[in-house]
């Protein structure tokens, strides 16, 4: 819920800032103080939802990582012995995967969990508001979606290429 009210929010705030343009263009005093305090609402409201997001997925990944550490160590410790003398298997390199492994599986439950819900709400109330306002308008920006869509998963890839490398470095280093 926190999450789809964080996404929710921006598009929102657009509205805001639009509206608050056409008011401060108009010369109009009452409405321009309207909206300022509009936008001191949805900072506040948009300040506790995204700490209650991030304080929720936190606790979520944290206990999921917990779990996950207790069932690896477990199985660590049914292994034959035999495995323990191979050097990638050596103890150190194991707990630096272990950790390596869960701290990417709790920043991987905040960042897609919670991301993909406030781009859920983002999606949603930005369609809804395009819209009412200007249906033609809406079309055309979604005819986009699939190009920045795109354009998004190229640079995850080129992004990311480079941390299997890394992750052997911090092994050899633990």
């Amino acid at each position: 819920l926190s999450s789809l009210i964080t996404g929710a929010a921006v598009p929102v705030q657009g509205l805001v800032l639009a509206r608050s343009i056409n008011a401060l263009l108009a010369n109009d005093k009452d409405d321009s103080l309207l909206y300022a305090m509009m936008f001191l609402v949805l900072a506040v409201v948009n300040g506790v939802f995204i700490f209650l997001k991030l304080w929720k997925f936190q606790e979520i990944g944290s206990v999921i990582t917990t779990k996950i550490r207790k069932k690896v160590v477990d199985k660590y410790l049914k292994l034959h012995i035999g495995y323990f003398d191979i050097d990638e298997n050596s103890p150190g390199a194991l707990l630096t995967k272990l950790s390596l492994d869960t701290t990417q599986l709790n920043s991987l439950i905040l960042s897609i969990c919670g991301d993909a819900v406030s781009v859920a709400g983002v999606i949603i109330v930005g369609l809804v508001l395009g819209f009412y306002f200007d249906w033609r308008l809406c079309l055309i920006a979604l005819c986009f979606v699939p190009f920045i869509v795109v354009a998004r998963v190229i640079v995850n890839k080129t992004r990311h290429g480079g941390r299997d490398s890394d992750k052997k470095i911090n092994i050899e280093a633990g």
